[in-house]
């Protein structure tokens, strides 16, 4: 018997490659997946390597405040000068016009010399030069205060030999009292001290991140938005795990090739060291990228509302980067920021990169990590599902915004 004029005819089951093939149409129409997919990770792994192309911080402007005038506050400048982070951009006349350039962001430090400056220090007594930096921005303020005590401590040992050396003193005891106790350092892990080996390595999975739990939110969430969730189901015989891993499949596939291409970027374009296996660490990746889908699955599901789903998961994924202790140590971090580190799948997985990774420790030592993904892969879709299958198969819960 024929429906009445209007009416969607039932949908007829279909299979699981039927699912898929109707996500690809559904995702070649939709200029959001197209977005999420090709254009914003690829737009921020781009500004990404564009902003770290170079290894080092170098030539931070800086001001000098020469009140002395002497050879030595001369010598004090060209150490200064000839440091690594540092470039000398202005000579000013008082110290009060070095704080106005720090004030309008002309410069990131200044260094005055007081007068009497060689006096004091040709006749042993304490002479201080003062240096003032915006240590606000970590980063430069970290480098320009070791370039600081460099040259503080260069400047200090050659006034001082000079000084022995005039009393009559060898040049060979001189050189032995300019450092009577020395450690020998060894960087185990980035010794070149590129800052691109933990920038990099952790903006990147960051914003793939964000693309992956809000594709996933919005491929699921349009099924409800739009009503055609009954299509979504039958179209999987109604099958739930079938339709999710038909819907899930292809932006597994093509975010699992992109986590691929990030690490074959870090460790063979970019030159980072892989003391690792790369198949392994290639592993780590998919499991990141489902871990992160598995997430989304749960927002969705447990909240139902695809406008607040978005919204929270920017929330939870937005910020991700400030926990996961690559630039402030986990364990130096108070209860609640622990606790919000570990709820990240993003935490474990940069826990994994470094440790198989760049440090080559055993597969057993990345277990936790290992772990902790495949809990959130197993976890948040064991909890989402009753709750989205509710609202899949209700359609008073459709069009909700």
């Amino acid at each position: 018997m024929m429906g009445r004029v209007g009416e969607r005819p039932a949908p007829q089951p279909r299979g699981f490659l039927f699912t898929v093939r109707r996500e690809l149409k559904r995702i070649l129409a939709n200029r959001f997946h197209l977005v999420f997919l090709i254009l914003l990770p690829s737009v921020g792994f781009a500004t990404m390597l564009l902003i770290f192309q170079r290894e080092l911080v170098r030539g931070l402007p800086a001001a000098v405040c020469d009140l002395d005038g002497s050879v030595a506050s001369r010598l004090v400048i060209r150490k200064l000068a000839a440091a690594p982070s540092l470039r000398i951009v202005r000579q000013v006349d008082a110290p009060r016009d070095a704080v106005a350039l720090m004030r309008r962001g002309e410069i990131y430090a200044y260094l005055v010399i007081p007068k009497h400056f060689e006096f004091d220090a040709k006749r042993g007594h304490p002479a201080t030069a003062v240096a003032y930096y915006n240590a606000q921005w970590v980063l430069p303020g970290n480098m320009i205060n070791r370039d600081l005590s460099n040259v503080s401590a260069s400047v200090a040992a050659a006034f001082e030999g000079k000084r022995r050396q005039h009393e009559g003193e060898p040049r060979a005891a001189v050189a032995a009292l300019a450092q009577p106790v020395a450690i020998d350092g060894h960087a185990l892990f980035n010794p070149q001290l590129d800052y691109r080996y933990f920038l990099t390595t952790a903006l990147l999975p960051s914003i793939l991140q964000i693309c992956i739990l809000l594709a996933t939110i919005h491929t699921v969430g349009m099924e409800l938005k739009n009503g055609t969730a009954d299509i979504f189901l039958a179209g999987a015989k109604d099958s739930l795990w079938l339709a999710l891993a038909g819907k899930l499949l292809p932006l597994t596939l093509f975010y699992s090739l992109f986590g691929l291409g990030m690490v074959t970027l870090l460790f063979k374009y970019l030159g980072m060291p892989l003391r690792g296996g790369f198949a392994v660490t290639c592993a780590g990746t998919i499991l990141f990228v489902l871990a992160y889908q598995a997430v989304g699955l749960l927002f969705i599901g447990f909240l139902g509302n695809f406008r607040l789903s978005v919204s929270l998961a920017a929330v939870y994924a937005a910020p991700a980067f400030a926990f996961t202790g690559i630039t402030f140590p986990i364990l130096g971090m108070p209860l609640f920021a622990k606790f919000w580190s570990a709820l990240l799948p993003l935490t474990w997985y940069l826990e994994f990169l470094v440790r198989s990774g760049f440090h080559g420790a055993p597969l057993a030592m990345a277990m936790p990590d290992v772990a902790a993904m495949v809990g959130f892969i197993v976890f948040c879709p064991a909890v989402a599902a009753p709750m989205l299958s509710y609202r899949l198969r209700t359609p008073a819960t459709w069009g909700e915004l």
